[in-house]
């Protein structure tokens, strides 16, 4: 801890444990992923779950920083990310393949997993882009599962089950 203007303040790392430790890991699980992708060093994260063991909600901060979602590009992969992680079935996040990148990728069963936003994926040379995509890793040996965006928030579970189903 240290002093700010003369008030005590504690650094970005020990303010997202204090939130993690008393806070629903539901509505502190974007926070945790947000932070430890941006302003929180994950290895300071753990140090801090490592130095208060006996702290009342240490489960929940640890399971949080093991099934951070780091790298996600966006909501819907963040929450799919974090729901893979959950099974013990975490796929890398954003990782080339060929002249592309997968947003999860499963190199030894060949598969890709996309989600798409409405955002992003419905402009002409977008939608033109993915199909070209999707064709040139099908003719490569991959599978691609293709989600959408909308599908993903509202049953990550379900979408997450229907991936691992695939995979296994």
């Amino acid at each position: 801890m240290s002093t700010v203007t003369l008030l005590p303040a504690v650094s970005p790392a020990q303010a997202l444990f204090d939130c993690a430790v008393v806070m629903p890991e539901r509505d502190v699980a974007s926070l945790v992923d947000a932070e430890l992708n941006r302003s929180v060093d994950p290895d300071e994260f753990r140090d801090l779950c490592l130095t208060h063991r006996g702290r009342h909600g240490m489960p929940a901060a640890r399971r949080l920083l093991r099934h951070a979602s780091l790298r996600a590009a966006s909501e819907p992969e963040r929450v799919l990310g974090r729901e893979l992680s959950v099974r013990g079935f975490a796929l890398a996040p954003n990782l080339p393949i060929g002249p592309y990148v997968g947003d999860f990728v499963d190199e030894r069963a060949r598969i890709v997993v996309e989600v798409d936003g409405r955002e992003f994926h419905s402009e002409p040379e977008v939608f033109r882009g993915d199909r070209r995509r999707q064709n040139w890793l099908v003719r490569e040996g991959w599978m691609v599962l293709r989600f959408a965006a909308y599908d993903v928030l509202a049953h990550p579970d379900a979408i997450a089950d229907e991936t691992t189903a695939a995979v296994n």
